[in-house]
């Protein structure tokens, strides 16, 4: 299936429909659908932050991503961080979510950052496409997650 990945801009209509996946997938009490949606639409800075990033398999919108200056408020001194990626049930097994995580990393290194950061409670899962564990870290409910970190010059070296 014809994988492609694309960068969301501002008023793209797609903007909504992705921010309510996130909502749907990732929203903790009291957050909004709203507050996702504006995630999604926010355009970029100078420094190419924040970004949003849309997969398409087979024409049909997929998965989704964003890459933005901060994602766990435990760890303010790290930037940017890979945030709420997404692939849609009926899109998963296609390695869609490895697609967006090297298009979000050559976005990255394209705007002179050298890694990106995430955190997760997967386990076995950022592994596979190259992230590196960089120890427990703590979400604001106090919660210990996952912190990995993966080097952007890879993936905008083409390797």
């Amino acid at each position: 299936m014809d994988i492609r990945i694309k960068k969301l801009c501002e008023g793209d209509p797609l903007n909504d429909t992705v921010g309510q996946w996130l909502y749907d997938e990732f929203a903790r009490p009291n957050e909004s659908a709203d507050f996702f949606k504006n995630l999604v639409a926010c355009g970029s800075g100078a420094d190419g932050l924040p970004a949003a990033f849309a997969a398409y398999a087979g024409g049909q919108p997929a998965g989704a991503v964003l890459l933005q200056r901060a994602d766990l408020m435990s760890r303010q001194d790290l930037w940017p961080w890979l945030a709420c990626i997404y692939v849609r049930p009926q899109y998963r097994g296609l390695h869609i979510g490895a697609e967006l995580q090297r298009e979000l990393c050559r976005y990255a290194a394209k705007h002179g950052f050298e890694r990106v950061y995430l955190y997760t409670d997967l386990i076995n899962y950022y592994e596979k496409t190259g992230w590196i564990y960089a120890g427990q870290c703590m979400e604001c409910d106090g919660s210990a997650k996952q912190l990995f970190y993966k080097d952007t010059e890879a993936e905008h070296d083409g390797r």
